[in-house]
């Protein structure tokens, strides 16, 4: 895009526009390679994801346990119950999450290798458990 100013002639040659888009790609290029976590930070990072998703679904089970006891007056019923539900919740969570983590790392390590019949396969797989 050139703008145009009265009095002030100025063109884009299409040599400078090129180095221009060339730099810029060079500098996404850069910038990508960058701030791509290292193999350390992502495994912590999916590791306290599962271990939050866990906790957090025992607390909410636990604390609505607690405010059903409270509420009706039936003491230790309703916060066993809960917890119990909390924690079927959080395990089933984080089967969830792990199996999606699993087939992430395996669509990455098949688009690095350069072969995706693996990923073919587990999209196969997942379809099928979807309609079925």
């Amino acid at each position: 895009m050139i703008i145009r100013v009265p009095g002030y002639h100025t063109a884009v040659a299409d040599s400078d526009r090129k180095s221009l888009d060339q730099r810029i790609r060079d500098a996404r290029a850069r910038h990508h390679a960058a701030n791509e976590p290292s193999p350390t930070n992502r495994g912590m990072g999916q590791g306290l994801r599962i271990a939050v998703e866990l906790a957090a679904a025992i607390v909410v089970g636990t604390f609505m346990g607690i405010g059903l006891d409270r509420w009706l007056g039936t003491t230790p019923l309703f916060l066993i119950l809960f917890f119990v539900l909390g924690c079927a919740a959080g395990f089933m969570n984080v089967m969830r999450t792990a199996a999606e983590l699993d087939r992430r790392a395996r669509e990455d390590r098949a688009a690095r290798d350069g072969s995706d019949t693996n990923v073919k396969r587990s999209r196969a797989s997942k379809d099928d458990r979807d309609q079925g």
